[in-house]
């Protein structure tokens, strides 16, 4: 059965692809892609970061091209086979619970799932340490 709650909060994706999203996002000094960021907890420190390499054209077009590069892509991969680890915030606005915890129906390996409480979609900005000793960890109880 479809998510429908996972369909609403991906409907940005659709924006994506819109030839005009780019130069809307970052009109007016990138307002509303500050507000986008912003509004889901990343720090303003961050969101200079991420400016300073998205804030211009062509950067943020080539970002935008991944999106636009899937549309239609309908191909049967099979599952992850490699060890997997998905950190996941509990406040994340864009992927839902239903999705999230879905997740390791697609894995057919080591799997575990970390949720931080209070995080967003951006794990790496809102709790880098954590993400980091989760991510160590797991590299280390599957090394190469």
């Amino acid at each position: 059965m479809p998510d429908g709650e996972q369909k609403h909060r991906s409907r940005h994706h659709r924006k994506f692809l819109e030839p005009q999203t780019g130069a809307m996002l970052l009109e007016d000094d990138a307002r509303r892609l500050r507000r986008n960021l912003s509004s889901q907890g990343v720090p303003d420190a961050a969101i200079e970061k991420h400016l300073s390499v998205l804030g211009n054209p062509a950067a943020l077009e080539g970002a935008l091209a991944w999106y636009r590069a899937n549309v239609g892509l309908v191909a049967d991969l099979g599952a992850i086979s490699v060890p997997t680890l998905y950190v996941w915030g509990d406040a994340d606005a864009t992927v839902g619970p239903t999705a999230a915890h879905g997740t390791k129906d697609f894995v057919n390996a080591a799997y575990a799932m970390e949720v931080l409480p209070g995080v967003g979609h951006f794990v790496m900005d809102q709790a880098p340490a954590r993400a980091t000793e989760l991510l160590l960890a797991h590299l280390k109880r599957h090394p190469v």
